[in-house]
C-alpha cells in the first residue's frame, strides 16, 4: 500500500515552533507513535517567510546595512525577504508540493491559521492530474471569516494582517468558493479553540457543517497547535481522522 504525504502548514509569523509542544515534542511525532498512523503516513512541514515586521529585510534596508565596514560580524547575509500575499504564498506551497512530494499521489493537509487560507487557496486551484492531489483538510483555528486579531495589526499595515481583517474581500472571495464547491472538496474536519481570542467559532467554520466534521477543543489560538499527548483533544481529533477516514479510504482506491 502507497503511503499518504501530510504536510504541516503554519500561520501568521508562524514557523517550525508552531507544532512543538512545552516538551519539545512535535505533532508529527506524537502522531507517529500510533503504528497504524506511521505505516500509512508520511511527514512534512512547509514552511515560509512571514514576519510581523518585514521591512529590515526589505533591499532597500538590506543594502545599507550591507554598506557597514562591520556587516558580516553581525551576521548580516544582505538577504532580501518580504511578506507575501496569501495567492503568492499558495504558488509557493503548490509548488513545494509538486516537488518534494511528487512520489505521492495523496497529500492530507493540516494547516494552523492563516496557512488553512493558503491550503484552502491550493485545494481550490489543484488542477486534476498534477501529484499530489489533495485528500483531506484539517482546519485548525483557520480564520475562514477573517480574525478578529487582524484589527490590532491595522496601525502597522501588516499585509497579510490586512488580508484577513474581518469583511476583507480576500477570505470572503475564498470562502465563498469554498462555499460553492463543498461538495467537490477533499474530506475536511475543522478544529475550533474554545479560547481563541484571535479567531472566534463563527470565524473557525466556512459554513454550516456536520457535527462530525467539527471539534471545539479546550486550546487558545497557539496551543491548538502543540497538543501536550495523546490525550489532547487536538490529537485525537486528526488521529481518528487519518484512521477513519484518510486510511480507509486510501485501502479502498481501485
Amino acid at each position: 500500500m502507497e503511503k499518504i504525504g501530510v504536510v504541516f502548514v503554519h500561520g501568521f509569523t508562524g514557523g517550525e515552533k508552531t507544532w512543538v509542544n512545552d516538551s519539545g515534542q512535535k505533532f508529527s511525532d506524537l502522531l507517529k507513535q500510533d503504528q497504524n498512523i506511521n505505516s500509512h503516513f508520511d511527514f512534512f512541514e512547509f514552511s515560509y517567510y512571514t514576519k510581523l515586521v518585514d521591512v529590515f529585510d526589505s533591499a532597500l534596508i538590506q543594502r545599507l546595512l550591507g554598506l557597514l565596514p562591520f556587516h558580516k560580524y553581525l551576521g548580516i547575509k544582505g538577504k532580501v525577504k518580504t511578506n507575501k500575499p496569501i495567492r503568492q504564498l499558495r504558488d509557493l506551497l503548490s509548488t513545494y508540493l509538486r516537488v518534494n512530494l511528487s512520489e505521492y499521489d495523496e497529500v492530507v493537509i493540516i494547516a494552523h491559521s492563516m496557512g488553512g487560507l493558503i491550503a484552502k487557496d491550493f485545494i481550490l486551484n489543484h488542477l486534476k492530474g498534477d501529484r499530489p492531489a489533495p485528500l483531506g483538510f484539517v482546519s485548525v483555528a483557520v480564520p475562514h471569516k477573517g480574525s478578529l486579531g487582524a484589527l490590532l495589526l491595522a496601525p502597522i499595515k501588516n499585509l497579510n494582517a490586512q488580508e484577513m481583517a474581518p469583511l476583507a474581500e480576500y477570505p470572503d472571495v475564498l470562502n465563498s468558493e469554498w462555499i460553492d464547491k463543498k461538495d467537490s472538496l477533499p474530506k475536511s474536519i475543522y478544529l475550533i479553540a474554545s479560547y481563541d481570542e484571535c479567531v472566534p467559532e463563527e470565524s473557525s467554520i466556512p459554513f454550516k457543517i456536520k457535527s462530525s466534521e467539527k471539534f471545539t477543543v479546550p486550546h487558545d489560538h497557539i496551543s491548538i497547535c502543540k497538543p501536550i499527548d495523546s490525550n489532547d483533544l487536538t490529537y485525537k481529533s486528526v488521529r481518528d481522522f487519518f484512521t477513519k477516514y484518510c486510511i480507509s479510504k486510501n485501502q479502498c482506491k481501485i
